[in-house]
């Protein structure tokens, strides 16, 4: 040690230091290596549960520090074929008889969660053939199951598709307004799965040889295609109708579980958006071909009214569609009953005889309707909303104009949508621009289903009770009624000439007592609530009323609903005997008196003879106070002119509108007369639409002569017409 080269303990410190600096650096570059051997060696020899535990795993671990390089790992593990292990138990688990149909669908999509994390890493790092061509499998994998004829493989590998293609279109990121990015490389085999589905008739969607044909023409561009325009336009839609077809084809199969069924098309409704713009003509066509025949497996049509027009019920106009080929009946073990009417009826003649069913396959199909009316109210209430959809899309969700309130999914997709006041609200902003946009005609389609099938009017009807019936505060009382009622005059304004509709069966019934309490009783919410019930009112007859004399004066109402529509009309307006009409409010509903007196056609008669004069008489009734006092909306004197220039006015000829008239007339001139100074310029205005009314029945008109100076009074001391003493020179 004397003699030898002597290291000092700071050089040895510093080797240490670089010696450990190196390894550690040499871990780092062989780290990925490591996860790769790692892995490897896992799946070498793995059995069923082993793998079930790797799959759930695997997206977390990818997303997680723990591995040094995620890309370069699952790269080497795909290469080795990773994919082809993961697809494989895909299968069994879609295959398997051993577990429930829950637990399966369970593994079954973990694996394709597994897949589409390894996707989300790859899609840049990797070629982009090879992971298309992994994508197509996957997506071809489904479609050799989906036509099984067990039917619970099939439905279970339905579910488990339908729950990949939400997941997978459910990952991707709207761009921003006025950018085109494009999809990510595993995305493009659902696209054109997609299209290929919209481009086909629905029932060949379990076609083999059609699938095939079509699938061809869209990849090689016979029809047009645009990846990410399908997936954001239609992808849910489409999606979403291709399991209720897959249903469709197994409802009548007695032993079937299809709880997983009702679980996955609840989380599939919850993937709608308001903010997703509309679907394209194409895939509309495919929604209307599967509502058509979910509701004719519960009904079918016995006739046709050439005056009514074809008997579809749907989402927008489409040819009669044909018989499901896909439909298989099975003979069940339990009783035959006959199925119950859906809630939402049509309004078209035809599909009122309901077929004979086992109680299973009742249930199921009026299970898939109800998801379809869902489905169908919140399409339609979102074309009206975003009437921009139908060109571009937008970015942003919707906003109330009032409140700024966001429109949420479950407020659009509802069993009752219009029960949300505030999108009631947003309807309301939305409906000029909407017909406006796309013209009278199409906004007249979606708002007579609205109407008839949607329940609005009856939504309308709560809201109003709850104005005067509820202890809320006066400002939102105000705006709640305010808001329907406004919501009632621009709906009938635009169905003003649309004589199909089926007013009885719309529940215009429900809406005209609570819009009285509002217009005519001392409860009513305010001045200006309640003149805007009463135009509302006047509104409402004028429409249905016109709509019974384009119809033309029939003998006899077949359909007994309809008999007791124009037989409380015909009373709600107070026409014919006083007597006979307290009689039949005070019996019971569903009276047979009551049935009988509605089976008369002299109540239809004398309603389109005299209904208009006596709607004319009774808004200005209404209007003859008001005018003096205050001043009144222009919303009133474009009803009443509305009102007194309405076809048939002069045909009446019930001595009983004609003295109500007379004393409304004769009530307005009094009203002038007594008024202590000028009268007003609304009294004036009044009298003088009456007097034009009058002039239609050859009625002499009641003159208002000007003021003149009383003789008795000296020169030079007139009393002006606003003091105490002034008296016109008739009186």
């Amino acid at each position: 040690m004397k003699g030898g080269h002597r290291i000092s303990f700071r050089a040895v410190l510093l080797s240490q230091y670089n010696r450990s600096r190196d390894l550690f650096a040499d871990t780092e570059r062989r780290a990925s290596k490591l996860d790769y051997l790692a892995f490897q060696w896992l799946l070498e020899d793995v059995d069923e549960n082993d793998m079930d535990k790797f799959v759930a795993g695997l997206p977390a671990l990818i997303r997680s520090p723990l591995i040094t390089d995620a890309t370069v790992t699952m790269g080497h593990l795909v290469e080795d074929g990773m994919l082809d292990h993961v697809r494989d138990h895909l299968t069994s688990c879609m295959s398997s008889r051993e577990v429930s149909q829950t637990t399966s669908i369970g593994r079954a999509f973990a694996c394709v969660e597994a897949m589409d994390a390894t996707f989300s890493v790859l899609d840049q790092s990797i070629n982009p053939e090879y992971i298309v061509r992994a994508a197509n499998e996957l997506v071809r994998s489904f479609d050799a199951f989906r036509t099984r004829q067990d039917s619970a493989i099939a439905l279970r590998a339905a579910c488990v598709r339908a729950l990949t293609f939400r997941k997978l279109i459910g990952s991707l990121s709207s761009p921003a307004m006025g950018q085109t990015l494009p999809l990510p490389h595993h995305i493009l085999p659902l696209a054109r799965q997609l299209q290929t589905w919209a481009c086909l008739s629905s029932r060949l969607w379990r076609n083999p040889y059609y699938l095939e044909e079509t699938w061809l023409k869209v990849s090689a561009g016979g029809y047009y295609y645009y990846a990410r325009t399908i997936i954001e336009r239609e992808g849910h839609l489409i999606n979403f109708l291709v399991l209720i077809r897959d249903v469709l084809s197994y409802a009548e199969r007695p032993t079937l579980d299809l709880t997983p069924i009702w679980e996955t098309l609840e989380a599939m409704v919850s993937s709608f958006s308001i903010t997703q713009p509309t679907a394209s003509a194409s895939a509309r066509a495919r929604f209307e071909e599967v509502h058509t025949d979910v509701r004719e497996s519960l009904c079918f049509s016995n006739k046709r009214d050439a005056r009514e027009g074809p008997d579809t019920v749907s989402f927008m106009p489409l040819p009669p569609g044909m018989n499901n080929p896909d439909m298989r009946s099975v003979d069940g073990p339990t009783g035959i009953i006959s199925t119950l009417r859906p809630q939402n009826k049509s309004t078209k003649v035809g599909v009122t005889v309901h077929k004979r069913l086992p109680a299973y396959a009742a249930e199921r199909y009026i299970q898939l309707l109800g998801f379809m009316d869902k489905v169908a109210k919140g399409l339609r209430l979102v074309t009206v909303l975003s009437p921009n959809n139908l060109v571009q899309p937008i970015a942003t969700p919707l906003f109330s104009p009032t409140n700024e309130l966001r429109l949420r999914h479950d407020q659009i997709f509802a069993k009752d949508p219009f029960g949300d006041l505030d999108v009631l609200t947003q309807f309301l902003s939305a409906l000029p621009a909407f017909i406006s946009f796309t013209g009278k005609a199409n906004a007249r389609d979606i708002v007579e289903k609205m109407v008839t099938e949607d329940g609005l009017f009856r939504s309308i009807s709560e809201h109003l009770d709850t104005c005067i019936n509820s202890g809320l505060p006066e400002e939102t009382r105000e705006l709640t009624s305010m808001t329907s009622l406004q919501v009632l005059e621009q709906v009938f304004a635009l169905l003003e000439d649309c004589w199909t509709v089926r007013w009885y069966e719309s529940g215009v019934d429900v809406v005209l007592p609570p819009a009285s309490m509002i217009g005519f009783s001392p409860e009513a919410v305010s001045d200006l609530s309640a003149i805007h019930a009463c135009c509302t009112l006047g509104i409402i007859n004028y429409v249905v009323l016109d709509q019974y004399r384009l119809r033309g004066l029939q003998p006899s109402i077949q359909n007994v609903e309809e008999q007791h529509f124009v037989l409380k009309i015909y009373d709600w307006l107070c026409l014919g005997d006083d007597e006979e009409r307290e009689r039949r409010q005070e019996r019971r509903q569903g009276h047979p008196d009551t049935s009988r007196e509605a089976s008369s056609s002299r109540y239809l008669k004398s309603l389109i003879s005299n209904g208009p004069l006596q709607n004319f008489s009774i808004l200005a009734c209404h209007m003859t106070p008001q005018v003096e006092s205050q001043e009144v909306p222009q919303i009133a004197w474009t009803t009443l002119h509305k009102l007194m220039n309405a076809p048939g006015l002069e045909a009446a000829d019930d001595g009983g509108a004609l003295d109500y008239f007379a004393t409304v007339r004769n009530g307005a001139h009094i009203a002038i007369i007594e008024k202590e100074g000028s009268p007003s310029k609304g009294q004036l205005d009044l009298l003088d639409l009456l007097n034009t009314v009058a002039a239609k029945f050859g009625l002499p008109e009641l003159t208002m002569p000007e003021p003149v100076t009383p003789p008795e009074m000296a020169p030079g001391e007139m009393i002006p017409p606003n003091r105490r003493g002034y008296a016109p020179v008739y009186i």
